[in-house]
């Protein structure tokens, strides 16, 4: 995994370890990978592009990063408890399929500058 980032181009993959650099100190696992600049990935639940809101949560700018689905361990302790000996592309699966079932989301849209690997 590289970590030099250009726009648009995504530097993580899914099954890679992650927590969140503005702290937390959460361990997450990364179930999907976008192209998709944060500028541009809307979020309906909360009527606004990832840019947008990190921009106005965190006083984040990351407008042009791609955005990174990620799931905290902790949820998949719960939710997915086979998650360590599976695959990671079934554990992907498997976390959107129960995320589109579940009224709280599984999966959390980060851009991937915000991101640094553990």
């Amino acid at each position: 995994m590289s970590t030099t980032s250009t726009p648009y181009t995504a530097y993580y993959t899914v099954g890679d370890k992650v927590q969140d650099k503005l702290g937390g100190n959460k361990h997450m696992i990364v179930v999907s990978v976008t192209e998709i600049p944060a500028e541009d990935f809307f979020l309906p639940e909360l009527d606004k592009t990832v840019a947008e809101y990190n921009e106005e949560m965190f006083h984040y700018t990351a407008r042009g990063d791609p955005v990174i689905g990620v799931s905290f361990e902790s949820d998949l302790d719960t939710l997915v408890p086979e998650w360590h000996v599976m695959d990671a592309s079934d554990v992907a699966d498997t976390v959107i399929e129960r995320n589109d079932e579940m009224i709280n989301t599984l999966i959390y849209s980060y851009p991937q500058s915000r991101l640094e690997p553990v």
